[in-house]
């Protein structure tokens, strides 16, 4: 019983980890359908990438395209 203890616990610790960082979202399509905005690069210093440029720091902080003087693509 406690070496099986010794085993599940570290697992199950490492497990809600993965699980509980995974379900965080910085992005997303959701958002780019939202905004109008695309590429990605327009908010994201590279795509694929996390890390924002200065439009995606401010759009995170104002939640407001046109205050971030962030144009999206004209409709055709």
């Amino acid at each position: 019983m406690l070496k099986t203890a010794k085993l599940v616990i570290p697992v199950v610790v490492a497990g809600l980890g993965i699980l509980a960082s995974s379900s965080l979202s910085y992005g997303s399509a959701k958002i780019a359908k939202e905004t109008g905005v695309k590429p990605c690069t327009v908010c994201h210093t590279t795509m694929g990438k996390k890390d924002l440029n200065k439009a995606g720091e401010c759009y995170k902080e104002k939640k407001d395209v046109k205050a971030c003087s962030i144009t999206p693509p004209a409709a055709k």
